[in-house]
């Protein structure tokens, strides 16, 4: 029976952008790329048949369904990823293939890459529980107000990497419902913010109240 893997090349992504919090935009592009790619690999697999040798044929760099953008097509064909997400991790794909293969775009802050990253959906969400916290007088360091600030403060590489993180939550809690529905575990994965709203929002990443 195939494994439920939520780890693995997601944990030292991160532990390397942690390790490492003023790389370059080239490199915040690749990895939090590769962050969601991997998880959106995670779903595709456990939706097929359990056979190594013909998935490694598939997914392999070069195979049919080797990159980012033919697997985002096939999760969507499948149900697995709605429109909006579509939509959403497409941007990410873009940004990422135009920060790794343009030797003239380096920064989050040049076109088209800044245009990409200001339609991502998870910015939207941002801006309106923002104008909520406002309307309500939340003071600003509640995260609804808190979040919203830092968001259009810091620039295009936090929008980016918060976009990331959220699609990589909510990849990852796709990946645990598919394998507890297949097994008949009364259990539910829930992918947080800005999917659910039982936790209220976490700060974006590398964030430090105190800056």
């Amino acid at each position: 029976m195939r494994k439920l893997n939520l780890g693995n090349l997601a944990h030292e992504i991160k532990v390397t952008l942690e390790a490492h919090p003023n790389a370059p935009d080239r490199v915040s592009a690749i990895m939090y790329g590769a962050l969601v790619e991997n998880q959106l690999t995670a779903c595709l697999t456990l939706s097929l048949r359990d056979d190594e040798k013909i998935e490694n044929e598939l997914f392999r760099p070069g195979a049919p369904i080797g990159a980012f953008k033919p697997k985002l097509q096939l999760a969507y064909m499948m149900h697995i990823v709605d429109s909006q997400h579509y939509g959403d991790i497409d941007r990410i794909v873009k940004v990422r293939n135009e920060m790794a293969h343009n030797v003239d775009t380096s920064s989050f802050e040049q076109q088209p890459v800044c245009n990409w990253v200001q339609s991502l959906s998870t910015n939207a969400s941002y801006q309106e529980l923002y104008d909520l916290g406002v309307s309500k007088g939340y003071p600003e360091e509640h995260p609804f107000v808190l979040n919203g600030i830092v968001i259009r403060k810091t620039g295009h590489r936090p929008q980016f990497e918060w976009a990331a993180q959220c699609y990589f939550n909510l990849l990852q809690s796709i990946c645990g419902n598919t394998w507890a529905q297949a097994r008949g575990v009364n259990h539910t994965f829930d992918p947080g913010w800005p999917w659910s709203d039982k936790s209220g929002p976490p700060l974006p990443p590398d964030f430090q109240s105190s800056s």
